[in-house]
């Protein structure tokens, strides 16, 4: 059985607001020690009325503009056993930005908590091109679909 992380995070408010903390804190952390700097948010977040939206989606959101990337993480409610993750590049344009986000959907467990920092680490810190980062992804999900099988033999 899988240890869900904040498993109640889209039901208790109080719950998405240290959630959503926890993860500003832990990636800030990151990008500051590697001297990133200026990370800002690029989706907005909040309603018309100026409340949060407390939907996950995205639970963060970071823009660099030193390295013209991007960073979404989509956090959705725990409703498997397993490690649930997903991640893919996707080029975001509006009329005020041309990017290439990292985005990665996930159930928060310590194990999806653990890839997504790998993650973030490739695509920003060591500034893989999405080619590469796509090419890392399948890498990762093949090496762990080998471990799974190997491991129910």
């Amino acid at each position: 059985m899988k240890t869900h992380l904040f498993p109640n995070f889209l039901t208790d408010k109080l719950e998405y607001k240290i959630c959503k903390n926890y993860w500003e804190t832990k990636i800030e952390y990151l990008l500051q020690k590697d001297k990133i700097i200026n990370p800002v948010q690029y989706l907005n977040t909040q309603y018309v009325n100026g409340l949060e939206q407390l939907t996950g989606n995205p639970i963060v959101n970071y823009f660099i503009k030193s390295k013209n990337k991007a960073l979404r993480i989509i956090q959705t409610e725990p409703e498997t056993e397993t490690v649930e993750f997903s991640a893919w590049t996707n080029k975001f344009q509006t009329d005020d930005l041309d990017t290439i986000e990292l985005v990665i959907s996930l159930e928060l467990t310590p194990e999806a908590e653990q890839v997504t920092f790998d993650f973030i680490r490739k695509w920003i810190v060591s500034d893989f091109s999405a080619s590469v980062m796509e090419k890392y992804i399948d890498y990762v999900y093949e090496n762990k679909k080998s471990l799974q099988t190997a491991n129910m033999t």
